[in-house]
Formats: C-alpha cells, sequence, structure tokens
C-alpha cells in the first residue's frame, strides 16, 4: 500500500494560504534584514574612519582607510573560498563555523588592546615659496 509522505511543518504552515502572500513576506523579511545589516554596516564604517582619524591624523585617513578595506576585502574573498574548502573536506558547514568563531573571538581580543588615547600627528612644516606636502593644506 502507498502512504502518502508527511508534510514538513513548512508545507503544512503554507497550506491555505495563497503564494502571493508568501512573495510579500519573503519581500518584507529581505528588506528588514537589509535595513537591520546597513545600520550596523554604517555604524562600523562610521566608526572605524573616526577611530582610524583620532589614531592617526586626519592626513592619513585616506591611506590607511583604503587599506584597512583591502585587507577586508582579501578576508572576506579568503574567508569564502575557505568556508567551501572545509565544506568539501568535512561534508558539513561545523568546521567554516569553529574557524570563523576563532578568528572573531581573536579579533575581539585584538580590539580590546586599542588604546584609544589620541596621538598627535606630526605636522611636516612647509618651506617658504613651497606648496604643502600634503593635499588638502593645512
Amino acid at each position: 500500500m502507498f502512504e502518502p509522505a508527511l508534510e514538513t511543518g513548512t508545507k503544512q504552515a503554507a497550506r491555505g494560504v495563497p503564494e502571493s502572500l508568501h512573495a510579500w513576506m519573503r519581500l518584507c523579511a529581505a528588506l528588514m534584514l537589509s535595513a537591520i545589516g546597513g545600520v550596523g554596516m554604517s555604524g562600523s564604517l562610521a566608526m572605524t574612519s573616526a577611530l582610524t582619524g583620532d589614531l592617526f591624523g586626519r592626513y592619513s585617513v585616506g591611506s590607511l582607510f583604503g587599506l584597512i578595506f583591502l585587507s577586508h576585502q582579501a578576508g572576506a574573498a579568503l574567508g569564502s573560498w575557505l568556508g567551501g574548502a572545509l565544506f568539501d573536506l568535512t561534508g558539513g558547514y561545523g568546521a567554516a563555523f569553529a574557524v570563523a568563531a576563532a578568528l572573531l573571538l581573536i579579533a575581539a581580543g585584538l580590539s580590546l588592546a586599542i588604546n584609544e588615547t589620541a596621538r598627535t600627528a606630526s605636522r611636516a612644516v612647509p618651506l617658504p615659496g613651497r606648496p604643502h606636502p600634503v593635499a588638502g593644506g593645512r
């Protein structure tokens, strides 16, 4: 005798609900997730540039901020590849999450070691009749 397969919880909950409502629910969930991610990312970007300016002076922010985000994007690319490689090796995402958790704990420890006291940036003194040595003036 043929017995029908048990329906999953999602299919049971979705029974009787129009598909268009599911599309709106998915859209609302995506918008909420985007808003939360945007708020979190904008806060970290602002604090990173402010901390970089406070620690190294406003004339160095552009160069250092570029290096910070170059290393950020290189880490993101390497992390994506490493997560896939660990999935292929282990057959699951557990090892990838364990490595990510360990790296986050290391990063948290390093962030606690940041000395947030402002340093005075060394200022180059322009010679008379020569342009200022830093782009942007004084």
